[in-house]
C-alpha cells in the first residue's frame, strides 16, 4: 500500500496548499507520504532480495544437476570399458555395482584390475561399500547401479540411478542404461529409496542432448 499512500498523500497535500488555510492536516499528510515512501522502499528491497535468492538457488540447482549428469556419463564410459574387457562368448557383462568399477578395499590398483574390482574409476562413488542397496554420495546427489538380465538375451544390462539428497540442490532424478541415454523424472520431496531397474528407466524422458 506504499505507492497508493504516496499518490493519495501528494494529491491531498496539493489540495491543502490550494485551500489557503481552509484545510488543515499538512503535517499528518507529510508523515503519511514519508511512511509510504519507506514502505515502498522496503518492499522493493524485499522483492530484489527474493529475486537474487531465486537466481542463486536456480544456479545451484543447474550446477548440481549438471554434475550428476556428467558423473552418469563417466559411469557409462567405465561400464562400456568393463564390457569390452570382461565380456566373452557367453554374453556381454557389466559391473554389478559402482564398487566393481573402483580399485577395491586397498584403494589402489594392482595391475589392470579384476572383474571384482576393475580399477576403471576412482573416488567416493566407487568405494568398496558402493553396492546395492547402499547409495554413495557425490556433491548433492546419491548414486546406485543395478544389473539385470533379459529373458530373451544372454547379455546383461544395467541401470544407473541418481537422486537428489533431500534439502539440497537438484529437482530431477536421473537414470541411464547400456544404451547411454540419460533420462530424468521430477524429484518429489523424497529421494528414491531404491534405484530404477532398466525397464522403468527406459520409460522415463530423455534429457536434452545439449546438457
Amino acid at each position: 500500500m506504499g505507492i497508493p499512500a504516496v499518490l493519495v498523500g501528494r494529491r491531498t497535500l496539493r489540495k491543502i496548499r490550494q485551500s489557503k488555510g481552509q484545510l488543515v492536516g499538512e503535517e499528518l499528510t507529510r508523515a503519511g507520504i514519508i511512511m509510504g515512501y519507506i514502505s515502498s522502499g522496503l518492499w522493493l528491497m524485499f522483492l530484489v532480495g527474493c529475486f537474487v535468492l531465486f537466481k542463486e538457488a536456480d544456479t545451484e540447482t543447474t550446477e548440481s544437476e549438471a554434475s550428476a549428469i556428467n558423473m552418469i556419463r563417466q559411469i557409462n564410459a567405465a561400464e562400456a570399458d568393463y564390457a569390452v574387457i570382461y565380456s566373452d562368448s557367453s554374453g556381454r557383462f557389466y559391473a554389478g555395482s559402482l564398487a566393481a568399477l573402483g580399485p577395491g578395499p586397498g584403494g589402489t590398483c594392482a595391475g589392470t584390475g579384476t572383474r571384482e574390482y576393475a580399477c576403471l574409476m576412482k573416488g567416493p562413488l566407487v568405494a568398496p561399500d558402493c553396492s546395492e542397496p547402499h547409495w554413495c554420495i557425490l556433491n548433492d546427489y546419491k548414486f546406485q547401479i543395478q544389473t539385470h538380465y533379459s529373458s530373451s538375451s544372454p547379455d546383461m544390462d544395467y541401470a544407473i540411478s541418481a537422486t537428489p539428497i533431500e534439502g539440497r540442490g537438484g529437482t530431477k532424478n536421473f537414470c541411464s542404461t547400456r544404451d547411454g541415454i540419460i533420462r530424468s523424472y521430477p524429484f518429489f520431496i523424497f529421494s528414491l529409496t531404491a534405484g530404477y531397474d532398466t525397464e522403468t528407466c527406459h520409460r522415463l524422458t530423455p534429457i536434452d542432448k545439449s546438457r
